[in-house]
């Protein structure tokens, strides 16, 4: 009787180990059990399987733990895991470690100390969780502020543009970014940064031409389409170019379009490995949410540059503007107006533009500069003065 009743015992022990392994897998979740004194651990087959490795040949020990952990993160949490080690501070962190791929997981750690001896902890147990993801999230947010930021602080194009490779290439370890800025005039593709890119690389590529066999961003560029070579060595595109990514060590090129309105190239954005190596669904996501950064870099610059071009002939043309909005008041001049007209800035700028009829010149003047205003949108004054409206406007 005794014997059954230990043996169902053991089966719903058993049965709630697996329930809640199951349930703990679905939320990329493992536990861990140490036994302080040797330095053992024990842990959950999720715990295995959330690193890469093989369940059933997973073996893990605290040095083996402490190894893993990345370089950046190592001193914090090594000093964090000893107060829970040695005198049995429960510690809630978060730290990357090392995957059997050779990339980087971030984990949430959560530990405590169940068992004593002589005043120091002896079994110290645990649950890890994958929060890679919401890392990644966290990231690429911040990066869409940082270039948000940089727009409103007018940075120069490179400085943005270097801001979105370096959040890339973080996320993606081991990858160099490029982006290249197509010229549509000459259908040939320019540097816009590649700061961690060979000099020699970025300078040789730079002014290629576009066209359908041309290396990965050159095709890109050319069909507006996404190309990925994972192996340059052995892809046609690269044959011409074999002996220069030899030198630079390049050995597989992933590039995506960057497209404005219209589905317009602007640009190409790409990224290189050293190794030959196939994109994963995280990497191809990676790889659109930074061209879509790159494209409202581009446009807002072209803006601004247009802007600039605008405010310059606005400013320095030899004819008259007055700038009116659709209410018909006078929102803006420039500087040739209040020479031609005697009025300042200050005096026209929200009022009506019948005030040009106020005298300040004979009765002709004003007929017919209102005719060619209200007919053409401007007006030219037989010294070769002028003035231009913006808008048409209700009189």
């Amino acid at each position: 009787m005794l014997e059954v009743t230990v043996d169902e015992r053991t089966r719903t022990l058993n049965d709630s180990l697996k329930r809640l392994n199951l349930a703990m897998g679905a939320s990329h979740q493992a536990w861990f059990d140490i036994d302080v004194a040797s330095g053992d651990v024990l842990v959950s087959d999720e715990y295995a399987r959330m690193l890469g490795y093989d369940p059933q040949t997973f073996k893990l020990t605290v040095p083996v733990w402490e190894a893993a952990l990345h370089p950046e993160d190592k001193e914090r949490i090594l000093a964090e895991f000893d107060r829970l080690m040695n005198h049995g501070e429960a510690c809630e962190t978060e730290f990357r470690i090392q995957t059997a791929a050779g990339g980087w997981m971030w984990q949430q750690g959560i530990g405590e100390a169940v068992e004593w001896i002589d005043g120091r902890p002896s079994r110290v147990i645990g649950i890890n969780t994958d929060i890679t993801r919401q890392k990644k999230i966290e990231a690429l947010d911040m990066t869409r502020n940082r270039v948000l930021e940089l727009l409103l602080e007018g940075s120069s194009l490179e400085a943005i543009l270097e801001a979105i490779i370096e959040t890339i290439e973080m996320q993606s370890p081991g990858s160099l970014g490029s982006v290249l800025l197509l010229d549509e005039k000459t259908n040939r593709l320019y540097t816009g940064a590649g700061p961690n890119l060979p000099a020699f690389y970025n300078d040789a590529i730079d002014g290629v031409e576009i066209g359908e066999m041309v290396g990965s961003c050159g095709r890109a560029a050319y069909t507006g389409e996404r190309v990925i070579v994972s192996d340059i060595d052995n892809h046609p595109n690269w044959a011409p170019f074999l002996e220069l990514t030899d030198k630079a060590n390049l050995r597989a090129c992933w590039s995506e379009p960057v497209l404005g309105a219209n589905n317009k190239v602007l640009a190409t954005f790409a990224i290189y490995h050293n190794q030959p190596h196939a994109p994963e669904d995280e990497d191809i996501k990676l790889i659109e949410f930074a061209a879509q950064l790159v494209a409202i870099a581009i446009e807002r610059h072209k803006t601004d540059e247009k802007l600039q071009l605008s405010a310059r002939i606005f400013n320095e043309t030899h004819e008259s503007i007055m700038v009116t909005d659709i209410q018909g008041s006078i929102v803006e001049v420039n500087g040739r107006f209040s020479e031609l007209t005697g009025y300042s800035a200050d005096e026209v700028i929200g009022q009506k533009p019948g005030l040009l009829s106020s005298g300040r010149h004979p009765r002709s003047f004003y007929d017919d500069l209102w005719m060619h205003l209200r007919n053409d949108g401007h007006w030219q004054g037989k010294s070769g003065t002028a003035i231009r409206m913006a808008i048409s406007m209700p009189f």
